[in-house]
């Protein structure tokens, strides 16, 4: 009999949605096994980098090590061929599959303040007011994200998010004046100067993006952004 379960301690758990980060997987045989052919019997796809470990002395029990973390949201198949041994020679009876999710989901902003006006949906386009500051128009952005950044991660977050000028072109460029992390590492606080009011004659339109994907705005413990975003602004005058 084989079984397979997750985590370090062998817990009486099949194996479910719940595997994720880096998380090991159990293998427990009925037998003694020959390891050489476990190695190379067992099979994960898609593949992930990692390595098999003997967990008992009895060689009955297994682990899959992952030096990488499982994709976010994505089905695994486990395949153990039946060129998998015994210790004494005897291959398995038949192949087994077994299919799995990987537990994590993406980081999402769940709700963002633009120009002291709160969306709990990440709007297409919208209409913001700036705050005139020694003359200077500036434009704020609070960004609620679904789990912490980490320490290490919040600088590449900040590069990560960008306000461009799409009309009028002779207006200046903004200009990140400040960026705030509160305590809990989920609220990104961002002001931005140079902004170019609009008037009856000229309305001013910026871009807010936000760069998605693995490269893009991530936790810095394995999840990242699905999609970038792009919201359109216009200022009002």
């Amino acid at each position: 009999m084989i079984h397979l379960i997750p985590r370090y301690g062998f817990e009486n758990t099949d194996i479910d949605r719940n595997i994720s980060k880096r998380e090991c997987i159990g293998f427990i045989f009925s037998k003694s096994m020959d390891f050489s052919t476990l190695k190379s019997g067992i099979s994960i796809s898609p593949n992930i980098n990692g390595y098999f470990y003997q967990a008992t002395s009895d060689r009955k029990r297994f682990l899959f090590v992952p030096l990488s973390n499982y994709e976010i949201e994505t089905k695994y198949l486990i395949t153990i061929s039946s060129s998998v041994k015994d210790s004494i020679g005897n291959s398995l009876y038949q192949e087994i599959k077994k299919e799995f999710y990987s537990g994590d989901s993406y980081l999402e902003i769940v709700s963002l303040n633009i120009g002291g006006i709160d969306y709990s949906s990440i709007p297409d386009e919208l209409e913001a007011s700036t705050t005139t500051v020694n003359a200077n128009e500036i434009l704020a952005a609070v960004i609620t994200f679904s789990n912490p950044i980490d320490i290490n991660s919040r600088y590449a977050v900040v590069n990560n998010i960008s306000l461009n000028l799409q009309f009028p072109m002779t207006s200046a460029s903004p200009i990140l004046l400040s960026s705030k992390w509160d305590s809990s590492n989920t609220v990104l606080t961002l002001n931005w100067g140079n902004i170019t009011k609009s008037t009856s004659e000229n309305k001013s339109y910026y871009d807010l993006k936000f760069n998605g994907g693995k490269s893009g705005i991530s936790t810095g413990n394995g999840r990242y952004m699905e999609d970038s975003i792009c919201i359109h602004i216009k200022i009002s005058s």
